[in-house]
């Protein structure tokens, strides 16, 4: 039996030490496996930010073609501060890098200006 004290001991240390290693292994596996579940959302966060600006401009492209048409339905098209205006916008949504800002903000004084002109 004093032989087996020795063996017994060297084979509770080594369970020991492949449980500490098991253990480490499934808390690596677990945070990978977090991750990958993660970057579903990641992804869709990254796709809904990068498509954004662009359906911002096919918005103001939109608005600007219907506001036009609304502007000859009216009889308003030959207007000069509207053409100008009409100009300058589709210059501005048509151009690469797009400057929504100024897009938005062209858009915005010709939708203004046609109401104005409507209501005159």
């Amino acid at each position: 039996m004093s032989n087996s004290a020795p063996i017994f001991t060297l084979l509770i240390r080594s369970s020991n030490l492949l449980v500490t290693k098991l253990r480490q292994r499934s808390s690596a596996a677990l945070t990978a496996l977090d991750r990958v579940q993660a970057s579903p959302s990641l992804a869709m966060s990254a796709e809904v930010a990068n498509r954004l600006p662009l359906d911002t401009r096919q918005e103001l492209r939109g608005r600007l073609d219907a506001l036009t048409a609304k502007a000859i339905a009216k009889g308003k098209v030959k207007n000069p501060l509207l053409t100008d205006l009409a100009a300058r916008a589709r210059q501005v949504i048509y151009s690469s890098p797009t400057d929504l800002s100024m897009a938005i903000d062209l858009v915005r004084e010709y939708e203004q200006g046609l109401n104005q002109q409507l209501t005159c």
